[in-house]
């Protein structure tokens, strides 16, 4: 009898730790988008495609993932890709708002913004109040910023492949503490290559 007890007790701690094995590495999903190979959570594909101008943006694509359907926070939320010549260009057009007040202002970081922010990256240097992490082998600058009208934020993680701007957003709600960590625990099952 004994030994049928200590038979089941093994047994029902190598199933439990299979469950929490297989609970804790998420499946991954490697897709590409323009130029760029990225690998996430299954749970968030497929992408899909947003509209975005990139006169006013300065991104030439930009990606939403899909909603895992969960009620636990942090959730990813998009990416997107930009370059230094539409951000240049974007800022152009902001500098005609003044000229023509009906035409929206860009959401594109200044051109010495784009440029200060890569060489961060390489130097291994935080930028202004954008804090350098490692993540997944990868350097980013890292910020949150409040949603519009919500109490959510939306934590902000850019890094540069040659010369292709990537932010990557996920929304998190909560403690900003303890939801930042999550949200970069998330972030570390990301890969951009």
């Amino acid at each position: 009898m004994k030994k049928i007890l200590i038979s089941l007790i093994v047994l029902l701690n190598i199933l439990t730790l299979t469950a929490c094995k297989t609970q804790t590495e998420p499946k991954l999903t490697t897709i590409k988008i323009e130029n760029i190979e990225l690998t996430v959570p299954t749970e968030y594909t497929p992408l899909s495609k947003t509209e975005v101008d990139p006169l006013i943006s300065g991104k030439f694509a930009a990606y939403d993932f899909t909603d895992p359907k969960i009620e636990n926070f942090p959730v990813l939320y998009n990416i997107s890709l930009s370059s230094r010549e539409l951000t240049k260009q974007a800022n152009t057009k902001c500098s005609l708002k003044k000229e023509n007040p009906e035409w929206p202002c860009s959401f594109a970081p200044t051109i010495k913004e784009y440029d200060e922010q890569k060489q961060a990256l390489i130097n291994n240097e935080d930028y202004n109040d954008l804090k350098l992490q490692n993540l997944n082998s990868r350097n980013y600058l890292v910020y949150n910023k409040k949603c519009d009208g919500d109490s959510c934020l939306m934590r902000t993680y850019i890094t540069y492949i040659d010369n292709t701007r990537i932010e990557t957003v996920i929304e998190i709600w909560g403690d900003i503490s303890t939801e930042s960590e999550k949200a970069d625990s998330v972030m570390s099952k990301i890969s951009i290559n």
